[in-house]
């Protein structure tokens, strides 16, 4: 139904006992308004008024779907935000616990006086996951071991995991300890602008570890 077949019909039950003209509506419409020429009526203005009215609801409730849309939106962002820090968070959970867990197994050892042997402590350290083991390979590895002499092709080559997640969070903090340096140096102070270039870098390092990490870029520039 049209607004103004709405209009009409709003018409007839108030003013017509619920009945339409007697000569039918077309007889009283007039281009996009009405002409009753025997009659002094007032059912031109009001036309106009449920008119105005009509469009003054309809922009407000446009405005109410906008504003929904955007309180939508924010909230749409609120959760991605939420389930980024979650995802964050139980990564460096994660990274620490593996910390945790070999930090309680030397303790205990010392508590209960036992001998620990480098080898003990590599798969303890493998079995937490804080090492992984390669086949040893001098072209991949010799700048990573303390004696290369000392290794052979194919031997077990124990590797530090990193902790990217856990790197990223504290280059934040650090990145943010060096700004509040700055907001504490004179506006003439020279190395201002390298301060903020070092906070950046910071950053920078940290979240190029964690893409590299993720497997979404294998090297720096990529």
């Amino acid at each position: 139904m049209s607004s103004r077949e709405e209009f009409e019909a709003w018409w007839e039950i108030n003013y017509h006992n619920g009945n339409p003209p007697r000569f039918g509506w077309n007889a009283w419409r007039d281009g996009d308004g009405y002409k009753i020429d025997d009659d002094e009526s007032e059912l031109d203005g009001m036309w106009n008024a449920w008119q105005a009215a009509t469009n003054a609801m309809e922009a407000k409730c446009a405005a109410l779907a906008a504003d929904n849309e955007k309180a939508m939106e924010a909230m749409r962002q609120a959760d991605e935000v939420v389930k980024r820090a979650h995802d964050k968070f139980s990564k460096m959970a994660a990274e620490t616990h593996g910390f945790k867990r070999f930090f309680m197994f030397a303790i205990n050892a010392a508590f209960d006086g036992c001998d620990i042997t480098g080898d003990q402590i590599q798969e303890v350290a493998k079995e937490i996951g804080l090492v992984r083991v390669e086949p040893y390979s001098a072209e991949k590895h010799a700048d990573m071991s303390g004696d290369p002499s000392i290794m052979e092709e194919g031997d077990d080559f124990y590797i530090m995991n990193k902790t990217p997640t856990t790197d990223a969070f504290m280059a934040e903090v650090r990145a943010q300890g060096v700004e509040m340096l700055l907001s504490y140096l004179p506006p003439c102070y020279v190395a201002r602008a390298d301060i903020v270039k070092f906070a950046a870098q910071l950053r920078q390092d940290a979240n190029t570890a964690e893409l590299v990490a993720a497997g979404i870029i294998t090297k720096v520039g990529e």
